[in-house]
């Protein structure tokens, strides 16, 4: 395998290439979680883990060693071990550069094949290089934090095969992959190969495989179950709104609205006497929208009247995670101090 080292920071360098050399000749690895539904925690997995999660990716996209990657992704999280797995298992060069680079210019430059992004990073290409820059990839992953309609509906213009990613780093990375370039792209999610799959009483995806070491893992996310293959994300339990008896997923509820309100949201919630929960419409913006009235009814000409948020609150820019998730922990906290 070839690195092309595209970073300035020696420290960053060495990082990479010692987690290389232990994946190498070391059997476990300690990971840190991403932290998006509370504290971080660590976690030990088998070098088999890893391996096997590779090997998946590599025979669902069929990438081969004539194939360059693009690592651009924090190295502090699961997404980012993999792709430098996924280059070593395949021997596939690999670029490897910091995520805030010049991404434009390194897919040019190095022709990339197969390349790895969250939605921030993707939405910057298309605004600085255009969404044909896109097209010169062949396979895209985007993961790390979902992904907005907008940008699904950006996507489905573009010649390169494009996949939104399921997983954590429990299960080493994504373990099913959704489609959303081309023509009417699918709602559902694929799982890997060497996967299986079911849900426990609340709705929420149980995973189990080589990537697991063939135990259960429960996850807190709510899924409905298609068949043994396949499966629609809902929502996190964790991010549930329970208004006046009714559970409303956040991100279910911002992927209804995406079509009727273009501007940067989230889907929160405030304490309510009546409701035990309201439903509330956060903004990323500096001024008030004029007509609110004009906005929610939008809104609930879209969706039943006990989705429709019953407060719009504005942030001049909302909190995000290290690995680029949207923080919904901070974002409640921030909205309820302006109720204070």
């Amino acid at each position: 395998m070839k690195l092309f080292i595209e970073i300035l920071d020696k420290n960053y360098e060495f990082i990479i290439l010692d987690f290389l050399e232990k994946y190498k000749n070391d059997t476990n690895f300690i990971l840190q979680t991403s932290g998006s539904t509370g504290q971080k925690k660590e976690i030990c997995v088998s070098k088999k883990q890893l391996q096997q999660s590779a090997i998946a990716t590599i025979e669902a996209l069929n990438l081969k060693k004539s194939d360059t990657a693009l690592l651009c992704l924090h190295f502090d999280f699961i997404a980012s071990k993999m792709m430098l797995i996924r280059a070593f298992e395949a021997d596939m060069n690999l670029v490897i550069s910091k995520p805030n680079a010049d991404l434009g210019a390194l897919i040019e430059q190095y022709q990339i094949s197969f390349a790895a992004f969250v939605p921030l990073q993707i939405e910057k290409i298309i605004a600085s290089n255009g969404i044909d820059m896109l097209n010169k990839i062949q396979t895209i992953l985007i993961g790390g934090t979902t992904i907005s309609q907008n940008l699904v509906a950006k996507l489905q213009s573009c010649n390169s095969t494009i996949y939104q990613t399921f997983g954590m780093t429990e299960t080493v990375s994504h373990i099913a992959l959704r489609k959303i370039s081309g023509n009417n792209p699918p709602k559902h999610y694929t799982i890997l190969p060497n996967i299986d799959i079911k849900t426990n009483e609340e709705n929420c995806l149980c995973i189990k495989g080589d990537v697991t070491n063939n135990v259960w893992i429960e996850t807190t996310d709510v899924i409905h179950l298609i068949d043994n293959q396949n499966f629609e994300w809902i929502g996190r339990k964790d991010f549930v709104i329970n208004s006046g008896g009714i559970k409303i997923h956040p991100e279910e509820l911002e992927t209804k609205i995406a079509e009727v309100l273009k501007l940067n949201f989230v889907i929160s919630s405030l304490e309510d006497e009546k409701l035990g929960q309201k439903i509330v419409l956060v903004l990323e913006q500096k001024n008030k929208i004029i007509d609110e009235e004009k906005l929610l009814l939008k809104i609930k000409n879209k969706v039943p009247t006990y989705e429709v948020p019953k407060s719009i609150v504005y942030l001049l820019s909302f909190p995000f995670l290290e690995n680029g998730k949207i923080n919904r922990l901070a974002i409640k906290n921030l909205v309820a101090q302006q109720y204070l």
